[in-house]
């Protein structure tokens, strides 16, 4: 089982350090509060890396399919256990959909791989648990916004900030990360417009900062918070340069935000446990990410009227590509409709 090309656990790659340091770089960015997730699936990536090393018809630059075949049948042949296999080509697949999304390659060769594939004949309960973990991986879950509206209306004190945190994350589509850094000196009221960071960009990219349009409504709960809502809520912090304060902080954290999340999806009924987690932590449907991704998936699935085109810009992807792969959802019978409203086809 040591012989060239059948070492699974070899972790050094000869020829793709610089994709390691690349993949390294976007998990950091991805995962910038959780060590332990970045060191699972960078090393697992190494491993595969490492693979690569030893084949001369593999380019984990430009990988296909076929490659992560290739590779499942080499570690199936060295008698890895499946939960292994799994975890191997879990980290192949989260890293690279990282990587897509950066535009650091073209293509994610595991994106149809899922915990069922391996686990089929493992115990019912760790095998729940194994699909519950990659489910919050993939965290595709999306509400509609009627339900959004419902947490909008239930959010905890204080009301004021608290619903403006949410049409952040909703209405600009922006992360819990990117929330928490707006400065007073970003926005451009007159102009309805924020001049943001992009937290999972470096900040010497080109697109690192940009705008972010909002509507009039958004405007007056702006306007409200800046003019009195900050001063009456925390007077002691109200000189600070961050939009959104807290009575303890002249910044919140992104923990803040997520439990604001937490607690509004709970008051509206809309939220549910989805599993726990090895640590004894539950981990729920709806999270501050759920609502930058649900809004961008109504966008570009049921509005026509707003161009895909304008939805990359406003989610700051470098690609439309990117943003249709992420977001928009084949439906043959709604192709079919629309094909037939079509005069010039």
């Amino acid at each position: 089982m040591s012989n060239k090309g059948s070492i699974p656990d070899r972790i050094e790659t000869d020829q793709y350090g610089d994709l390691l340091e690349k993949a390294k770089d976007s998990l950091l960015k991805e995962y910038p509060n959780t060590e332990e997730t970045r060191k699972f699936h960078s090393k697992r990536f190494r491993y595969w890396l490492s693979w690569c090393d030893d084949r001369d018809d593999v380019d984990p630059w430009n990988p296909v399919l076929n490659d992560v075949d290739n590779y499942i049948r080499f570690l199936k042949g060295d008698g890895s256990s499946k939960r292994k296999i799994e975890h191997r080509v879990r980290a192949i697949r989260i890293t690279y959909d990282i990587l897509v999304q950066e535009n650091e390659v073209s293509n994610n060769p595991a994106k149809d791989y899922f915990a069922s594939d391996f686990l089929d004949d493992i115990p019912i309960n760790e095998r729940k648990v194994a699909e519950n973990e990659q489910a919050g991986d993939e965290n595709y879950d999306t509400i509609e916004p009627k339900e959004y509206e419902k947490m909008l209306e239930n959010v905890p004190s204080p009301r004021l900030r608290n619903q403006l945190i949410l049409k952040c994350l909703w209405t600009l589509m922006l992360r819990a990360e990117q929330v928490v850094q707006i400065r007073i000196g970003d926005i451009y009221p007159d102009e309805n417009r924020m001049y943001l960071r992009d937290n999972k960009k470096d900040s010497n990219d080109r697109d690192y900062r940009y705008n972010v349009f909002y509507k009039d409504d958004f405007s007056y709960l702006l306007e409200r918070w800046l003019d009195t809502g900050r001063e009456n809520l925390a007077p002691s912090m109200s000189d600070s340069e961050y939009l959104f304060i807290s009575h303890q902080s002249e910044q919140m954290k992104k923990e803040s935000i997520t439990e604001i999340v937490r607690q509004s999806a709970e008051n509206a009924g809309v939220q549910e446990v989805m599993y726990v987690d090895g640590k004894g932590d539950s981990r729920y449907k709806i999270t501050a990410h759920t609502l930058r991704r649900s809004c961008a998936t109504h966008l570009a699935n049921k509005v026509d009227s707003y161009p895909i085109h304008m939805l990359s810009n406003d989610l700051n992807h470098r690609s439309v590509d990117t943003t249709i792969d992420a977001y928009v959802r084949g439906d043959p019978e709604e192709r079919r409709n629309k094909r037939q409203e079509i005069d010039v086809l």
